[in-house]
């Protein structure tokens, strides 16, 4: 089981073109047909797959609406099927050096069989910004296993997080390959590998829930975290503290930063144009110092590493192997959305550090 979020757009919002009606199943645009993103604003969808973490095609497959979502007026209750209906291939260049692909949604209400279905949302693979006119290139039914696209997520810290190694901090975009960092569990420990991801201002403006989020300095204590930190809103921070342990049964668990949005010192970086990701990833998960705070390193969990582009994962292959980097444990439990949100509102209601000695 796993949790993604990622922006959607009403169907309403591809102008042009041949029409995208509810009861669309496939495809009916054809090759040389043409768009134009309107200018809707982009909404959160988050989706709970309780199969392999890959976003597929027909009504079997278990992917649900884990909050509530409305779209051209009607709202989608928690529990409604998600399904990439169809994807359509773009002529518009992405990022990675590939093509946007526009991948379709069909909503499938609990409670009545497959007589709901409705098709009225689309995401994108890369930014397209708003006005731009593109070209279908291909469409794509029926995507499900190795070929469905993986739920677009970033787990990093920001450029310029000052992490602690042998010798001193140091911005965490300069490690190498065998530098060493700071654990909390494990000491000093080697890197293994170390990867970059930018976003620039129309892929922040496409993709609204990739802005980082800003924890401010002394947020958690006296000088925690030492300066302004900045994470994806994936990324994990480190929590210690009796109301954890009263409510998971453990003192110590990993929060995504995106769940302390309630905790005052932390809010979305909305001020920033562009960011720059960095991955960094020890032979096991662990948590490591930065920027005085302490927060997880890369985690590749099955899920996880299918969000990675596909020369990242053919490097952590080469270094780690095919299967070991998909068999680690994940240095701390980490609380389902629900109920770290309530971990922090408990928090702030009794005005009670997130990290406390014990």
């Amino acid at each position: 089981m796993a949790i993604f979020e990622f922006g959607i757009w009403s169907t309403t919002n591809l102008l042009g073109g041949t029409p995208i009606g509810t009861g669309q199943t496939n495809g009916n645009a054809q090759n040389g047909d043409t768009f134009t993103i309107g200018t809707e604003d982009a909404q959160t969808i988050v989706v709970d797959d309780q199969d392999d973490g890959v976003f597929e095609d027909n009504t079997n497959q278990n992917q649900f609406l884990n909050e509530s979502l409305t779209v051209n007026g009607f709202t989608y209750p928690p529990g409604t099927q998600v399904q990439n209906e169809f994807i359509m291939q773009t002529d518009v260049p992405d990022p990675d050096g590939g093509f946007v692909q526009i991948i379709v949604l069909r909503f499938n209400p609990p409670g009545n069989g497959n007589s709901d279905l409705s098709t009225t949302a689309y995401t994108l693979t890369g930014p397209i910004p708003e006005g731009t006119t593109f070209e279908i290139t291909g469409v794509s039914n029926n995507v499900t296993g190795a070929g469905a696209p993986p739920y677009p997520s970033f787990i990093c810290f920001a450029a310029g997080t000052m992490v602690q190694t042998d010798t001193q901090e140091v911005p965490i975009e300069t490690l190498v390959a065998g530098d060493l960092v700071m654990t909390l569990d494990h000491g000093l420990q080697p890197v293994r590998w170390v990867g970059l991801r930018s976003l620039n201002p129309a892929e922040l403006s496409q993709n609204p829930h990739l802005r980082p989020i800003r924890i401010a300095a002394g947020t958690f204590a006296a000088g925690v975290p030492a300066r302004d930190l900045l994470v994806s809103p994936q990324h994990r921070i480190f929590v210690r503290s009796k109301i954890a342990m009263r409510m998971f049964d453990e003192t110590e668990v990993l929060v995504h930063a995106k769940h302390l949005l309630d905790l005052p010192g932390v809010a979305v970086a909305d001020d920033l144009q562009e960011v720059t990701y960095v991955h960094a990833m020890c032979d096991d998960h662990e948590i490591i110092l930065a920027d005085g705070a302490y927060a997880e390193t890369l985690y590749t969990g099955t899920e996880a590493i299918k969000v990675l582009t596909p020369d990242a994962r053919a490097e952590i292959a080469e270094v780690f192997g095919e299967v070991p980097y998909l068999e680690r444990s994940l240095a701390r439990p980490s609380p389902k959305g629900r109920l770290s949100r309530k971990l922090v509102e408990r928090h702030v209601k009794n005005n009670k550090s997130l990290l406390q000695e014990l």
